[in-house]
């Protein structure tokens, strides 16, 4: 650690070139894609050779705010702490359009569309992906509330809605299966659709 008047500084954490130099230094004002200088001294305006903290802290406050606001997981396939666009897969984002930038279906997002000469981003941005996960969401409620065979009375051997059925295997009748997927899907049809998500 660093020291400076017996006071101990906390060193900023490495940061790749590439995510600093796309930023001006507040310290030494040097634009963006050139390199820190020293401010003072008798070597003033020489190039240093890292950048100055002020240059690489809201990197980190970025990546630590980024951290901090990792989605909870929602589907089965999600971990804990999963990005959005860790979710979901390119295949199912490509098909959409973007809110955010605009970026029509079949092609990638892009980065700072304000400007119009924004870069193109390998991953979509989270307006992209919310939809679909809300859609998952959704689905995988629908088919938690669908009665499953045991939940409807079995027309083979009589048995109530909760009792298993007295087959010889143990398992469950075939028609009593059949029944409980015609019921499913009769509640899925009498649910209205859901609307568009403002």
């Amino acid at each position: 650690m660093d020291q400076l008047d017996g006071v101990r500084l906390q060193p900023v954490p490495r940061v790749a070139r590439r995510y600093w130099i796309e930023r001006s230094c507040p310290r030494c004002h040097a634009a963006q894609g050139r390199d820190c200088v020293l401010a003072v001294g008798t070597d003033a305006g020489k190039v240093r050779r890292f950048p100055h903290d002020e240059r690489l802290q809201p990197i980190v406050d970025e990546r630590k705010a980024q951290q901090a606001a990792r989605t909870q997981p929602e589907g089965k396939h999600s971990k804990p702490g999963q990005l959005l666009h860790e979710q979901v897969a390119r295949r199912y984002w490509i098909k959409r359009n973007c809110p955010r930038c605009q970026a029509e279906a079949g092609s990638n997002c892009v980065k700072d569309a304000q400007t119009g000469t924004g870069v193109v981003s390998r991953i979509a941005h989270d307006e992209r992906l919310e939809p679909i996960l809300a859609e998952r969401k959704a689905k995988a409620e629908r088919q938690r509330l669908a009665p499953g065979a045991c939940d409807i009375a079995c027309p083979d051997c009589a048995r109530l809605a909760g009792e298993r059925c007295a087959s010889p295997s143990g398992g469950v009748h075939r028609s009593r299966v059949e029944g409980a997927q015609k019921a499913g899907q009769e509640m899925l049809r009498s649910e209205p659709e859901p609307g568009p998500v403002d």
